[in-house]
C-alpha cells in the first residue's frame, strides 16, 4: 500500500523518484523499490514520512490499487463487490470472522453500505467485519 501512496503522490506532483528521495531523506533505489512493493518492511518513521507527504497529516491519502492480490475464495466475491462501491480494501482475512482493512477515507462508504469501522493505527487502515457470502447471492 505504501509503495502505491508513493507513485501517487509523486507522479501528482511530477516528481522523479530522485526528487522525493531527498524530500524523505532516502536513496532513489530504495523510492523505486518501496513503489514496485520490494520494500516492504519500513520503518514506522519512514512510513509516516510517505503519508505525510504534500501536508497530508492525517493518513488519508487517495490511491488507485491496481495490482492483482491473492483473496480467498471463501470471501473474494464480497471484496470485489466492496472494491466496485468505491471501498479500498487493503487486506483481508477468511477469519473467524472474516475481516478486511480499508484505507480510513474509504470508512464512509462503507458506513454508508453497513460496514461499521474501527480505526487500527497509524497508518490510515480500519477495519471492517466482512458479511457472510449469503447477503450477496
Amino acid at each position: 500500500m505504501l509503495g502505491e501512496v508513493l507513485r501517487s503522490y509523486r507522479e501528482d506532483q511530477g516528481l522523479s523518484q530522485g526528487e522525493a528521495a531527498r524530500q524523505l531523506g532516502i536513496s532513489r533505489n530504495y523510492v523505486s523499490l518501496i513503489e514496485r512493493g520490494v520494500a516492504n518492511n519500513l520503518s514506522y518513521a519512514l512510513a509516516q514520512r510517505i503519508l505525510n507527504l504534500g501536508g497530508n497529516h492525517h493518513g488519508q491519502v487517495q490511491v488507485t490499487l491496481t495490482r492483482k492480490v491473492w483473496v480467498d475464495s471463501a470471501i473474494a466475491e464480497e471484496i470485489v463487490w466492496l472494491n466496485s462501491q468505491g471501498v479500498v480494501t487493503c487486506g483481508c482475512c477468511q477469519g473467524p470472522p472474516p475481516t478486511a482493512l480499508i484505507l480510513q477515507s474509504s470508512g464512509p462508504m462503507a458506513m454508508r453500505l453497513g460496514y461499521p469501522y474501527e480505526y487500527r493505527g497509524p497508518l490510515g487502515l480500519c477495519e471492517i467485519d466482512l458479511k457472510s457470502r449469503a447477503a450477496f447471492v
